[in-house]
């Protein structure tokens, strides 16, 4: 065996150092860690070898091992990514979505804390009700905070009491159309300009509108 590597950071595999004689076979001890993995989980070792008669500098021979695991996570989180779609800044500002938290594995689940990535995505618990054991995080879009159109890439993560997986992330997604773009994003004044200066900014905006003021 010359070489072993695997598909990922969860997948851990020792080489082999000694040579295999026909028709024997030696063991290829491999660590697999499933993480935050809901349902299954996967992985791949891709393993060189070749023959004791080749040269040694031979190209190996390769073989692909798949590894595969069924998960039962201590919960389960719905959805996994969050997708806003296309918000169209002239029609509203705010969008808010719902992400459920049930407990599978861990009947007592529970959630210390919850923020975001970015100053546009807020989120928190809502209360919980005796009978329904789900945990609901609103997760809460801000559109006021950009000024031109662009795709939304944010997260949430929150803390829970789990010891196998004690942080979770939630990918949020979208793209924000702005009612207004605004040309250009930065003015530059160079030091050899003197005295008053002048630029000016392009305003384009959707839908017919007026600019009510300016500071």
């Amino acid at each position: 065996i010359i070489e072993v590597t695997t598909s990922c950071g969860c997948l851990v595999a020792k080489k082999k150092e000694e040579s295999i004689a026909p028709g024997a076979s030696v063991d290829l001890p491999i660590r697999f860690t499933t993480g935050a993995a809901q349902e299954t989980a996967s992985g791949a070792i891709q393993v060189g070898y070749r023959k004791a008669s080749d040269p040694p500098d031979s190209r190996p021979v390769y073989v692909i091992l798949r590894v595969r695991a069924d998960v039962t996570p201590d919960y389960r989180i719905s959805p996994r990514e969050v997708d806003l779609g296309d918000i169209d800044g002239l029609a509203v500002q705010q969008v808010t979505r719902i992400i459920s938290v049930a407990p599978a594995e861990l009947p007592d689940v529970k959630i210390s804390e919850v923020h975001c990535s970015g100053d546009f995505l807020k989120a928190q618990i809502l209360p919980k009700t005796a009978d329904d054991p789900v945990i609901r995080i609103q997760v809460a879009f801000d559109g006021s905070r950009f000024t031109r159109s662009e795709a939304i890439n944010g997260s949430v993560i929150f803390s829970t009491n789990s010891k196998r997986v004690p942080k979770a992330i939630v990918s949020v997604r979208g793209k924000y159309d702005a009612p207004a773009q605004i040309e250009p994003k930065t003015v530059v004044i160079e030091s050899s300009e003197q005295g008053e200066v002048e630029r000016q900014l392009r305003v384009t905006t959707s839908q017919p509108a007026r600019v009510r003021s300016v500071r």
